[in-house]
């Protein structure tokens, strides 16, 4: 019985790791690999790691070390192309702008302490997800709603047009800062996994150029390296590729294992700063981006 256990046990851990290599190969080309794609890196090393030490405790040698050699690739995989330990972040000028993502998870969390946190950040526009209509009347703020989108700017900002593609949704936005008139495009994919994420993000993705869009940024619900979102246009690059260091992961905020919200800045724009934070106040980690612009 014992043996059989171990056999099944076995069976599954290896099947894990065939899951995990498979969704990492093809990403989100298909959906059922884009379903695989989500399957967390972290998870399976820390599951290999873990299977690892149990066998060595009840003396499989062979298989201990079988797991611990599997464990090597999610681990690469964390380290090294998931994310970005070692970057230098440039000398920040003194006249800058601050743009906060936030996916406030409705009022599950109780818009008034929401509110609170929003009014305790100096940042000069928040773009804020499934926000609760409380929010909308925040002092000191333009304040403009789109849907389950809320804008709080510290200067105007306008709605320019909708894009839907159904289940996609997003704004467009302009927004008048004193570095001039910036296009802003908000954008929000489904939760769901029954949803093929590559080509609602190619859709997304084709609105960059047309639009000349500035700032792209959003609750994905897709990791960062989904392949539309490694193929952008010349000029838009990932703010966390950019200026970002340590975990790239937004979701679950305080054991992050996948890098959900995303933040995709065009050519005139020069990056500063770009950090993820946790509250309790959200599932979902805080995009935090500081930046110039360009002469144009």
């Amino acid at each position: 019985m014992k043996a059989r256990l171990l056999r099944i046990s076995t069976t599954l851990i290896l099947l894990l790791f065939l899951t995990w290599l498979i969704g990492e190969v093809f990403q989100d080309r298909y959906w059922l690999t884009g379903v695989l794609f989500f399957l967390p890196s972290p998870f399976v090393a820390a599951v290999f790691i873990l299977s690892g030490i149990l066998a060595r405790k009840q003396q499989q040698t062979k298989l201990s070390r079988l797991f611990f050699t599997l464990s090597f690739l999610p681990i690469l995989f964390v380290l090294f192309i998931e994310n970005d330990f070692f970057k230098k972040k440039p000398e920040a000028p003194t006249d800058t702008l601050t743009l906060v993502h936030w996916n406030v998870w409705w009022d599950t969390m109780g818009p008034n302490n929401q509110a609170r946190k929003i009014q305790s950040i100096d940042a000069d526009l928040f773009a804020l997800s499934e926000a609760p209509d409380q929010l909308d009347n925040l002092q000191n703020f333009h304040s403009l709603r789109r849907g389950p989108f809320l804008f709080l700017s510290k200067y105007p900002i306008s709605h320019l047009k909708a894009i839907s593609r159904k289940p996609l949704t997003a704004n467009l936005l302009q927004w008048e800062t004193p570095h001039g008139d910036l296009t802003i495009l908000m954008a929000d994919l489904p939760s769901g996994l029954q949803f093929h994420r590559h080509p609602l993000l190619t859709d997304l993705v084709n609105q960059l150029e047309p639009n000349k869009v500035d700032i792209l940024v959003g609750d994905f619900n897709s990791p960062r390296r989904s392949l539309a979102l490694q193929t952008l246009p010349k000029g838009y690059t990932h703010a966390y590729n950019s200026v970002g260091s340590c975990l790239s992961y937004t979701y679950p905020p305080f054991l992050p294992i996948l890098s959900l919200d995303q933040c995709i800045h065009g050519p005139n724009i020069y990056p500063l700063r770009y950090d993820l934070q946790s509250t309790f106040l959200s599932d979902h980690k805080m995009q935090v981006f500081e930046f110039t612009v360009k002469d144009r």
